[in-house]
């Protein structure tokens, strides 16, 4: 296999800031004049973040006496990040170059079981904003992936569960400046983390119309390169445990065949809340109930998706305490969907 590829992005973040009156708690007035264009402003900001990238990859899978299969395959990309400040009147430009190999073998002793191990890098570059004090653009962050698991199969191929452990490493993590003005709120690229995990899955067919997906991880992830915390700290928004359970069930026969019910319930642990003191703020574990119902005939198919079923408050996001972002509350999707 052999391809190549190419990707823009463009981002531009603009606006300033405006001093108004002073409010007495006691007695205050709102009453204040909306701000127009010609009004005396400050902290004036406009910039303009430009990447360029272009990858050429090839890969090749090699089957050996049937039951040993082997992956080699490689990347090599090209990118270009231009970082604009249109009020200091600078701009940097940071070129990149990398290879990223991967390399994978499957052996699979008795036809059910597989047995797997891969190495491969990467290059991300979907965040490409934000500059260095020096104006200097930001390269792209490095991953580095070992993992190893096991594949079986049951009930002839319609049952499987995985059970994989990893490691990841991501490289160029932006951290605060030390050299930082008080004002000011630069970054540069020292910073390091890790990924040690386990994943379980378990996803098919029970019996006849009967599905379900099921999945268990457990994830530590620290700090092993930073200026700010210590070594050894979690990184954030990262919970040790979560787990998940989906199952449906479709009306195999009789006058309400086709119509199908669906549940799932969905476990997040407690992690690190933000970026921000207090380090040990945590954000609650959370537990999620969706569930489904749908139908199909012939061609077509209608469904309902109830997701958080019973409303519950969860957050998601945080930048920490005081700066979270909740999950969605009870919602309902409906779709239809037509095959021709």
């Amino acid at each position: 296999m052999f391809g190549v590829d190419t990707k823009t992005d463009r981002e531009r973040f603009f606006g300033f800031s405006i001093s108004l009156p002073s409010l007495d708690i006691s007695s205050p007035d709102y009453d204040i004049a909306r701000p127009s264009a010609d009004t005396p402003h400050t902290s004036d900001y406009n910039q303009q973040y430009n990447s360029d990238s272009y990858g050429v990859f090839l890969q090749d899978q090699i089957k050996f006496q049937g039951n040993l299969i082997l992956v080699v395959g490689g990347r090599f990309d090209w990118v270009t990040v231009r970082a604009s400040d249109y009020v200091a009147g600078t701009l940097g430009i940071s070129y990149f170059e990398a290879f990223s190999p991967r390399i994978g073998i499957v052996y699979q002793p008795i036809k059910p079981i597989s047995l797997y191990a891969n190495y491969s890098r990467a290059l991300d570059t979907s965040d490409i904003s934000g500059r260095s004090r020096t104006g200097q653009a930001f390269a792209p962050q490095r991953g580095t992936q070992y993992e190893a698991g096991i594949k079986a199969d049951f009930l002839d191929g319609k049952l499987s569960a995985v059970l994989a452990g990893y490691q990841i490493t991501r490289s160029n993590v932006l951290t605060p400046d030390p050299l930082n003005e008080a004002d000011e709120d630069f970054s540069i690229q020292v910073g390091e983390q890790r990924s040690r995990g386990i994943d379980f899955t378990v996803a098919g067919e029970i019996l006849p119309g009967w599905n379900v997906t099921a999945g268990y991880s457990y994830l530590d992830a620290i700090v092993t390169k930073d200026n700010t915390y210590p070594m050894g700290s979690p990184v954030v928004l990262t919970p040790h445990n979560s787990a998940n359970l989906w199952t449906t069930y479709r009306i195999q026969s009789g006058n309400l065949q086709g119509l199908g019910f669906g549940l799932g319930v969905y476990f997040v642990d407690e992690r690190p809340g933000g970026e921000f003191i207090p380090l040990d703020y945590k954000i609650p574990a959370y537990t999620r109930f969706d569930a489904a119902l749908f139908y199909r005939r012939n061609n077509w198919e209608a469904a309902l998706n109830f997701e958080n079923l019973f409303d519950s408050d969860y957050i998601v996001n945080s930048r920490g305490p005081g700066s979270e972002t909740f999950g969605a509350p009870f919602t309902i999707r409906g779709s239809l969907k037509v095959q021709f």
